[in-house]
């Protein structure tokens, strides 16, 4: 994992590390469990970081960051499936299920196709201004009168599996048992 990365995520959890010799001092919530099992793992380049960076502010991710390539989505997906094994206590399995859940949806926030507001993002008809339902990433669909729910789950269908797609040529294939 990239150490600048996993210092932004420490940091966005609320926890404050410090080095001490050769050892990292953690202070912070119980909920970022997962995160510091992170921390752990990759010891060596966070005190590299640490002692590189001094007090430094800690980077934002950005357009050139590595947030687009296949580490960050391995690391994104891991660090998920940790908190959802650990913290929430779900078997492996499920806890892969739905970290690999959250991945389709964070890369559907980054990536996804913006919606044309004047056609039905299901079944590419046209839509009166107004009409029709407004989805939570601004897509539009028909609900109801003929088309019930049809354009709900085929526009549903249609993001989720461009996701899926995405995350396949980045090396993060859906875990064992998923479903979209």
């Amino acid at each position: 994992m990239d150490a600048v990365m996993l210092h932004r995520r420490f940091h966005d959890a609320g926890l404050r590390i410090e080095p001490d010799g050769d050892k990292l001092l953690v202070k912070g919530p119980r909920r970022a469990a997962a995160i510091v099992e992170l921390l752990s793992m990759h010891k060596a380049e966070v005190l590299a970081l640490l002692a590189q960076a001094g007090d430094a502010p800690s980077p934002i991710a950005g357009a050139t960051s590595p947030a687009a390539g296949p580490s960050f989505w391995r690391d994104f997906f891991e660090e998920r499936a940790a908190h959802r094994e650990y913290d929430g206590r779900y078997p492996r399995i499920e806890a892969d299920q739905l970290a690999f859940g959250e991945a389709i949806l964070e890369w559907h926030s980054r990536h996804g196709a913006s919606p044309d507001r004047y056609r039905c993002a299901g079944c590419g008809d046209a839509l009166p201004r107004e009409a029709g339902l407004i989805l939570a990433d601004g897509a539009h669909v028909h609900f109801g009168g003929i088309h019930g729910v049809k354009c709900i789950v085929s526009y549903g269908a249609k993001w989720r599996g461009a996701a899926v797609a995405a995350l396949r040529e980045l090396g993060l294939d859906p875990p064992d048992g998923f479903e979209l």
